[in-house]
């Protein structure tokens, strides 16, 4: 039994989807994929592979139990603002064992079964890729069919979205959402409409990792902007950007992607380097924009999305930037 989950592009409202401003989201053909099995002994390991390397975990019941009672407990400490979203994990990867966890106390079943979880994710990490809500729904769905239980679908939403809040603070919910029903949306304060596939054409370059996380990020700019009326005009150009995507306008599209990443800058979320890159991609005739958290320090800020007719390998190459097409998943999570 294999569960997939697919990746997620925000095409534009990253950010201005938290202060209920809509967004434009596509699910992609990255895919984060899991498996479980029953173990005779109790243990319950996982297994899991992705552009970062191998690990492999091992807990028993009762530390797996202890340990998501203690990621409640910080999650609590830091909705109270006794402490950052970063402390609330110690390891992202504990994200894992409590989706597991919270996925067994809704299912009302015991942790003592044991099991081995197998998970393998094509999802380039920390690069706003949904790589974590993948993680989370296809642990979710494995883990309901492991114990047994039969979780309707905003049941599997609300335990990935409660998985997400531990990593990003306050999300909108638009990632899980994404990953789990796939395919080209738009997304405003909980509420979907499914848009027709896309034909506007794109390619994704990888900046790298981001130093630091969505939460951080998340944080950040609500300190700064939560009071702003610069989400209005975030608004405004998603309206217009769904408007060009439906009339196939290239040149309307450009110009808002190009207004949207002007916005992204003047909240912060652009570190300098890709700045400088999208303005080479710009002055080619093209447009380009982060897509996700970005970044308020170092040099990364993870998926940049590129509308141009030709794939700038060479201007790429030079940044050091992976560079490849990707396509619209309309399947979302499924079995199989």
């Amino acid at each position: 039994m294999l569960v997939t989950s697919p990746g997620k592009l925000i095409i534009s409202g990253e950010h201005a989807v938290v202060y209920g401003q809509p967004a434009l989201v596509v699910a992609v053909n990255r895919f984060a994929h899991a498996d479980i099995n029953p173990r005779d002994d109790g243990a319950i390991i996982l297994q899991l592979s992705t552009d970062q390397g191998e690990v492999s975990r091992r807990w028993e019941p009762a530390q797996l139990e202890l340990k998501a009672k203690t990621i409640r407990s910080g999650y609590a400490a830091f909705c109270r603002g006794e402490c950052a979203i970063s402390r609330v994990l110690d390891d992202p990867l504990d994200l894992i064992p409590y989706a597991l966890a919270a996925t067994a106390d809704r299912a009302g079943a015991e942790l003592n079964e044991g099991c081995i979880l197998h998970i393998t994710s094509s999802i380039p990490v920390g690069c706003g890729m949904g790589s974590s809500a993948a993680v989370s729904l296809c642990t979710v769905r494995a883990g309901a069919v492991h114990f047994g239980t039969d979780l309707k679908e905003d049941e599997v939403f609300g335990l990935a979205l409660e998985c997400e809040r531990l990593i990003h603070g306050t999300p909108s919910g638009i990632d899980p959402f994404i990953c789990l029903h796939g395919g080209f949306i738009r997304f405003q304060q909980g509420n979907m409409l499914r848009r027709p596939p896309l034909t506007t054409s794109f390619h994704l370059a990888l900046t790298g990792k981001p130093a630091c996380s969505t939460g951080e990020c998340v944080s950040h700019v609500r300190e700064h902007f939560e009071n702003s009326n610069i989400w209005e005009s975030f608004g405004t150009i998603c309206n217009d950007m769904e408007t060009a995507m439906a009339r196939d306008d290239a040149e309307m599209t450009t110009e808002c992607v190009r207004r949207n990443q002007q916005l992204l800058a003047d909240i912060g979320v652009v570190p300098p380097r890709v700045q400088a890159f999208i303005r080479e991609i710009e002055s080619r005739g093209g447009a380009a924009k982060i897509s996700g958290a970005g970044a308020i320090r170092g040099e990364a800020a993870g998926a940049v999305i590129i509308f141009s007719a030709a794939a700038p390998v060479t201007l790429c190459n030079s940044y050091g930037y992976e560079l490849y097409s990707v396509q619209e998943d309309r399947d979302g999570l499924r079995i199989g």
